[in-house]
Order: C-alpha cells, then structure tokens, then sequence
C-alpha cells in the first residue's frame, strides 16, 4: 500500500523528468492500481475463508476427541454410596486448571458439613465457577479429590446427581418445550406438583399462571423478563430437593 501510495504521489506531482522514469501518467497510474486492487482483494478473501476452514477443521476436531472418550459415568447400580457422617461438600488439595499449564485451583482445601452455608468471594476469574463445575462432576481436578458426600463428585451418575446438587447458573438456559419443562428438564421423577411448588417458592406462580396456558404454555424468549428467568432458574434448582444448592451470583439479574 505504501508502495502504491508512492507512486501515485510521484505520478501526481512530481516533474517530468519523475513521470518519465515511472513511464506513466497520472490516469494510467490509477488504473494500475485499481486492477492491483481487482486482482488481490479476491486472493486477500481467498486467505480468510482458508482461515475460518482451519478453524472450523480445528473445532470439529476438538469435537470427535470428545464424542470420542469413554463414558465414564457409572449406572445407578455401580454408583458408589454415601459414606455417612462424611462432609456434604469436601476438597482436598485440589489443583485444576483449563489448561494444563495455567492452573485456576492450586491445592485448594476445604469442606462444608451438612446444614452450613458458605459464601466463597473473590475477583472475577479467580475460580469461583470453576468450583461448581468440579462439585456437578463437569470436570475432574488434575490433582486431589473432590467430594460430595464422601463419593468422588465426577463418579456419581446423573440420576443421582440431580436429588443430590441444584445449581443455579450466572444466566438461564432455555430448553425447548414449556414452561413446566423448565423447571423439570423433563424428570420424569419431579411431579406437576414439586415444579407448581418450585415456582411459588421463588415467587413466579402467578406469572406463570397468567400465561395463555399456564405451565403448559410454549416457552419462547419474550415472555418472561430478565429477572422472572433467573427465578425459574432457581425453581429449576430446587424442583428435586436437592441437599447441596449451588448458587452462583443469583442476584445478578433480579
């Protein structure tokens, strides 16, 4: 560019003896640089779709390593037992971090008994969520363990999971379906009743009731405000009765 700015300068403005030397004038040097411009702008957005295809190579990569790992998952019948007496919530000397050599968590330890609450403060990234994913069994720590009654948090299946941890998240997750679908992510074992009972707990019955369906009415984007969805997230989390609630920054959005 600075090249061609050159020469369109000494084209324009320079003295004979200068045009002479480039061989052109001023109309002939536009010229040439709007073909310039006609034959490396394709080949400029040829280098950017070769771009996005190797990312998009790269994501779909990282995404058959993920189909592509065992399940670790036990079934409830294989699933370990609650080991009484034990902490409801315990980490020992965990280190974790997304990457393997930057670590969020390094030797983190602490346990939470049966009936206490905890507020865990800190800066944002400094590891706060990262706790909660380790407690919901999403990741398993690089090193320690983490524990849920005494069984390590990733072992436990889903079907105990839920009655055990409710986890109410930053922002709302719609699922497709209605409004009662929300609350039950269609467990079969939470009845009408415990998510009618989720819902006046956090104080979102009569809105919902007032809905052209009521619990049955499709839920789409528009018909809650900011704040009525972060309390059908927490209807959402307590709908099974969980021993463990999880709440991470709750208030943001009320």
């Amino acid at each position: 560019a600075a090249v061609v700015a050159l020469v369109m300068l000494l084209s324009a403005a320079g003295s004979p003896e200068v045009r002479a030397f480039f061989g052109m004038s001023v109309g002939t040097a536009v010229a040439v640089i709007a073909y310039i411009s006609q034959v490396f702008t394709p080949l400029e957005s040829i280098g950017m779709e070769i771009e996005t295809i190797q990312s998009a190579v790269a994501g779909v990569r990282r995404i058959n390593g993920f189909l592509a790992q065992a399940e670790r998952i036990p079934t409830a019948e294989t699933a370990p037992q609650a080991v009484p007496g034990a902490p409801s919530v315990e980490l020992q000397n965990v280190h974790f971090g997304y990457e393997s050599d930057e670590e969020v968590l390094h030797g983190l330890s602490f346990a939470v008994q049966n009936g206490e609450q905890v507020t865990l403060t800190g800066r944002t990234g400094a590891g706060k969520s990262t706790i909660f994913k380790l407690l919901l069994g999403l990741y398993r720590p690089q090193q320690g363990q983490v524990m849920l009654n005494g069984v390590e948090a990733a072992t436990l299946p889903d079907t105990a999971r839920r009655p055990l941890v409710g986890h109410v998240e930053q922002s709302f997750r719609r699922v497709p379906g209605t409004v009662r679908d929300q609350i039950t992510l269609f467990d079969a074992a939470i009845t009408p009743q415990q998510a009618e009972d989720a819902a006046r707990t956090v104080g979102l019955h009569d809105a919902i009731a007032a809905l052209p369906e009521g619990y049955d009415t499709p839920c789409t984007p528009g018909i809650f405000s900011q704040g009525q969805w972060q309390l059908l997230s927490i209807a959402r989390a307590i709908a099974a009765g969980p021993q463990i609630l999880l709440l991470d920054e709750i208030t943001a959005n009320l």
